[in-house]
């Protein structure tokens, strides 16, 4: 591979196939374009709010993970995946189901694909260290959810932060 970010194209179409995400998610939906997104998210906005979503994966920061002068030191880089869900005028609502409350609402939806992301990932290390041979990155791991509250009213973002190893 001749880039220095060797984990994301693999993270990408890992996420891309995972039947598990494919309830939430389109093709288009992984890495749409941010014009798409506006575009989207105004049209769903003038509808009923069918809720077009999109993720991204974001590279952050890369720092030295040890330093040995004349080695090329492994890099703890840091990654977001980021969730778009549009919508947020339903953020939180009580529904009657079963005979009881439930918390329901554009929040506890994005919880539900929070989850659903974050056990991909999960998945995804989990094939990376008991697969053989030599990959050029590891040990990615989970470091925190931020939520992400643009100006405008019509979505809701959150940014999943992880870290990852490259040799």
């Amino acid at each position: 591979m001749q880039v220095d970010l060797p984990y994301l194209e693999p993270l990408l179409f890992h996420l891309r196939n995972d039947e598990s995400l494919k309830a939430f998610f389109t093709d288009r939906s992984f890495f749409m374009p941010k014009h798409t997104l506006v575009e989207a998210t105004e049209e769903a906005t003038k509808s009923d709010c069918p809720a077009p979503r999109a993720l991204w994966i974001l590279p952050g920061d890369s720092e030295a993970a040890a330093q040995k002068p004349g080695c090329a030191s492994p890099m703890l880089h840091s990654f977001y995946i980021v969730v778009f869900v549009q919508c947020m005028r339903d953020t939180f609502e009580l529904v009657k189901r079963q005979g009881g409350l439930e918390l329901a609402g554009q929040y506890m939806e994005l919880s539900k694909i929070r989850k659903a992301v974050k056990k991909s990932v999960n998945q995804f290390e989990s094939k990376n260290r008991a697969g053989a041979g030599f990959l050029p990155y590891r040990e990615i791991t989970w470091q925190r959810d931020q939520n992400l509250y643009p100006e405008e009213d019509n979505f809701l973002t959150t940014a999943m932060h992880y870290n990852v190893l490259i040799n």
